[in-house]
């Protein structure tokens, strides 16, 4: 008898049709093609750790057998498990999941961890792949927000919630960020195919934390310490009165969340409180026996946009005892500028007014000091980089009021200091900051420009609101106008583009507009973004009309009128004008 491969001696002795069904169970387990058709690609998912954690899956197969779903990034697989296992393949090739678990690749069990930007895919069940393309899937963009709680201070004050954690996914981007006092907004930059992080750019920015920052707490009402919730849960002071009686409350946040492009808001309510019976600073054990009520709460709203580079911070500070309040804040600021998890070395920033970018330290006494004095006006925006390498990325901090100075606690971090505000007895004192991260340094003013050229303008203090500052702001040095160059024609198809021999520059970024007329609606308009120090060549396009009239006459008289607003209420205008000739050149 020749020889017989085990597998189909075991057959042998069966009727025809086991025989027939044991030839062809190898088949029935062979999927070899999958495409996910529900969510679409790509798809934006809210993984909410105490609410919906799971996704609603179908698709079809071609071949016959079972499925299992999994979700990957990188080199890393997470296997959505349970009833994403072994999912059969009907006849007609579909399956589906009405309930696949989210939990490995948005890491449920450790709640202050990032989720994961990863692509779904459907592949044979117990099997991985190595060549995933045969099973096409959408990119899973996975925000995670988990609410915090208080623990291990084994008292009364366990299961208290105390903050929360926000990761927002993103194509090639995320943000994360923390309660009001906690760590505050963070930047990350990932690959647009794998996934992957990539760099890291601001962190823990925006929040009021426990650093060292001239002997003072980052909150003092009235001239006294106050912490909010989140502050004490972290270990303020490097004090452990987690569980002092009188922990302040801290409010369930609401999460406001679009599906169909990821964009995020997360507002949260936090009373404050001092410590008693001795409110020094810093805190200790001894001189912080419970916790009693400050008069005040701060509402704080985080958004992030779609884009995930572009963060708005909204904080609205109220009394609540029906007296106005004072307010110094200092706010903590810091950049990585990473590539992978080496942060660099040469975190440099530019400050209004500053025309290059510099290093800071701390501790340095000489011209560099590690203050610096302000104030800085309205949406003038602080920017950094690393010295050299542009691909480390870029950040900038748009400030929506006027800030006192910047005060450096580290070498790439520094707070933000405002000093005596009120807040009113009835209404709100707001304070606006906008955090901008690119991965190209190259990139972060003109987005940081376009982004204050695009905010709306401020409204008077009405009805019971407060300004953050009753003195008047000296509106900033406006656009100049700088002649260095002949007016220049081009001839563009059927018209004209006219470049006026000046360069418009401004010293903070700004928004110029550029209007031209010469008796008559004979050129088209042009908005120019212009970032802080930068100058632009104006440079116009005729209309129909424009271009005949030049070509019968031979000249055209332009009159140019530049006007920027920048950190102030009022324009400010300068005037050119201008006689283009066809001959010009």
């Amino acid at each position: 008898m020749p020889h017989v491969p085990a597998r189909i001696r075991k057959c042998l002795p069966a009727v025809t049709l086991l025989a027939a069904a044991c030839a062809a169970a190898p088949a029935q387990a062979q999927v070899t093609g999958t495409q996910i058709t529900t969510p679409a690609d790509p798809s934006h998912v809210l993984f909410y750790t105490s609410g919906p954690r799971t996704l609603a899956v179908t698709g079809t197969a071609t071949g016959s057998g079972a499925v299992d779903l999994i979700c990957v990034r990188g080199q890393e697989l997470y296997r959505l498990g349970g009833s994403a296992e072994n999912v059969p393949v009907a006849a007609d090739g579909t399956f589906s999941v009405a309930n696949a678990s989210l939990d490995q690749p948005a890491d449920r069990l450790n709640p202050e961890q990032t989720a994961r930007t990863c692509r779904l895919h459907a592949v044979p069940a117990g099997a991985s792949p190595a060549d995933l393309r045969p099973y096409r899937g959408p990119a899973l963009h996975i925000t995670k927000f988990s609410l915090l709680q208080l623990s291990g201070t084994g008292g009364s004050n366990d299961g208290l919630p105390a903050g929360y954690y926000l990761y927002a996914a993103g194509h090639g981007r995320a943000i994360e960020s923390g309660a009001f006092g906690a760590c505050g907004v963070g930047s990350l930059s990932e690959s647009f195919t794998t996934f992957e992080p990539l760099a890291w750019g601001i962190e823990c920015s925006g929040s009021p934390t426990d650093r060292a920052q001239g002997g003072k707490a980052a909150i003092e009402i009235d001239g006294g310490p106050a912490y909010p919730p989140a502050a004490v849960d972290g270990g303020v002071g490097g004090a452990g009165v987690q569980g002092n009686a009188g922990f302040p409350r801290f409010e369930i946040p609401d999460v406001q969340f679009d599906k169909e492009t990821g964009a995020v808001a997360v507002e949260e309510t936090s009373a404050l409180a001092k410590c008693a019976p001795d409110n020094a600073y810093p805190v200790t054990i001894l001189g912080c026996h419970h916790f009693e009520d400050v008069p005040v709460k701060v509402t704080r709203t985080t958004a992030v946009a779609a884009d995930r580079r572009h963060t708005t911070v909204v904080d609205r500070w109220s009394s609540t005892d029906g007296r106005p309040h004072r307010l110094d804040l200092r706010l903590f600021q810091a950049a990585c500028l990473s590539v992978g998890d080496d942060c660099s070395e040469q975190v440099t920033y530019r400050f209004p007014g500053e025309t290059s970018y510099s290093r800071h330290d701390a501790n340095d006494a000489t011209p560099r000091t590690g203050i610096v004095p302000g104030p800085f006006e309205s949406r003038h925006p602080i920017f950094t980089r690393d010295a050299t390498e542009a691909l480390r990325g870029g950040g900038a901090i748009i400030p929506e009021q006027r800030a006192d100075r910047a005060r450096f606690v580290d070498d790439d971090a520094f707070v933000l200091e405002y000093d005596a505000l009120t807040i009113p007895a009835g209404g709100e004192l707001k304070l606006i900051h906008h955090y901008v991260t690119t991965s190209d340094a190259a990139e972060v003013e003109p987005l940081a420009a376009a982004l204050i050229a695009g905010l709306p303008q401020p409204a008077p203090a009405s009805g019971g609101s407060a300004a953050p500052r009753s003195t008047a702001v000296s509106p900033p040095a406006g656009p100049r106008l700088i002649r260095n160059g002949r007016a220049r024609v081009r001839r563009a198809g059927r018209t004209f583009i006219v470049t006026t021999g000046d360069r418009v520059r401004c010293a903070a970024g700004c928004a110029v507009s550029v209007r031209t007329s010469a008796g008559g609606r004979r050129v088209g308009s042009s908005r120019l973004q212009i970032a802080a120090g930068r100058s632009a060549a104006i440079r116009v396009r005729l209309n129909a009309r424009g271009a005949r009239h030049l070509r019968r006459h031979g000249r055209l008289r332009l009159a140019v009128v530049v006007s920027a607003r920048s950190g102030s209420d009022a324009p400010v205008t300068q005037r050119r004008s201008v006689t283009v000739r066809t001959g010009t050149s």
